[in-house]
């Protein structure tokens, strides 16, 4: 697995966790990773991005234009790091809403794969909130260019997490049915 990834969203939402836990999964299951966190964690609510890149590379910066996946914890966030996605790349967002007309106009003309989930409401009825982005970990596992395993990822969720290990691995498998 060659994979250039970029997540972003908003401090608190567990942006951070997602990055450790797709990074985790991958080292687990034998790949080589390097990842780069660029965020003002200073204070909640500030822009989160990190760049995470899966399998052999030099370095972990992911440049304008070189990701294959755009995971989006926030829809403000995705539309604001769009830039990254390189043409036939995938963008995954948590959002109850389409992204405007316009921008899934140049993303279709783009060739990206706009997926929308609003995980939010998934996790809600989970009855925890916070695990959106674990939600967004299984959809990952499901996307065909991704070689990380709805079992590696909750393996892995579990070890991270003993106390929400059950909660995590539903959401996993939630995330990962979800398409």
């Amino acid at each position: 697995m060659d994979l250039k990834i970029i997540l972003c969203g908003i401090g608190g939402q567990g942006v951070v966790f997602l990055n450790r836990l797709l990074a985790r999964a991958a080292m687990d299951a034998g790949f080589p990773v390097m990842s780069l966190e660029s965020h003002g964690m200073s204070r909640r609510g500030g822009s989160v991005v990190l760049n995470l890149r899966l399998g052999s590379h030099e370095s972990p910066l992911v440049t304008q234009g070189g990701a294959d996946l755009l995971l989006a914890l926030d829809e403000q966030e995705g539309l604001r790091n769009l830039s990254y996605l390189k043409s036939g790349g995938t963008v995954l967002v948590n959002s109850e809403n389409e992204f405007p007309q316009t921008v899934l106009i140049e993303l279709q003309r783009l060739q990206i794969k706009t997926q929308i989930i609003n995980a939010t409401e998934l996790a809600r009825n989970l009855g925890k909130v916070n695990a959106a982005n674990v939600i967004l970990a299984g959809a990952v596992a499901a996307l065909p260019a991704v070689s990380l395993s709805k079992e590696d990822l909750q393996n892995t969720a579990a070890a991270m997490s003993p106390k929400a290990a059950d909660l995590n691995c539903r959401a996993v498998e939630l995330g990962y049915n979800v398409f």
